[in-house]
């Protein structure tokens, strides 16, 4: 990894390369060509969510927890679009009052089948990819309806919507 690191010239245009490194092996980790090919990328694919530039060895709780990520992945934009989301407000309280001057939406995930799935595993997952945006979308326009509907006190209150980088770009 470290010699690959080391920059080269290349047509008379410094190049540099990164390098993560996923290994399996036979029998181990796997019994067949096949499945020690899909071993060994399973590994690298920890190796570059760990941070690159690393060499990983198959685990089994790798494949577990990438074969959640991906079916968690799947399923994330039908449940943007099925309502198994939902938005759940957290007082914001000015400190020398005590009095509640805002809240902040957060999102939750309901999943049919795997039961609740917490903003931490779920924002990344689409963080990694463009339902990020939908989800922005998705809890902007709620909160705003949500709002539209308060009475009273709340009337008045703020409402925070954390939304991504890709989503204001």
């Amino acid at each position: 990894i470290a010699a690959m690191a080391e920059p080269f010239i290349l047509q008379g245009q410094v190049v540099s390369l990164g390098l993560s490194v996923g290994m399996a092996l036979y029998p181990t980790h796997a019994e067949s060509v096949r499945t020690l090919l899909l071993a060994a990328d399973l590994a690298v694919a920890e190796a570059k969510r760990a941070g690159r530039g690393r060499v990983v060895c198959y685990d089994a709780d790798y494949a577990a927890a990438q074969k959640r990520r991906y079916d968690l992945s799947r399923a994330l934009p039908a449940a943007i679009s099925d309502g198994e989301l939902a938005l759940h407000y957290q007082p914001i309280v000015d400190s020398k009052t005590g009095r509640i001057h805002g809240y902040e939406a957060l999102s939750r995930w309901d999943h049919r089948q795997l039961g609740t799935i917490s903003p931490e595993e779920f924002i990344p997952i689409a963080e990694e990819s463009d339902v990020i945006v939908a989800l922005g979308e998705w809890a902007l326009a709620t909160a705003c309806a949500h709002a539209s509907r308060w009475t009273g006190a709340n009337r008045t209150a703020t409402i925070a919507v954390n939304v991504s980088v890709k989503q204001l770009a």
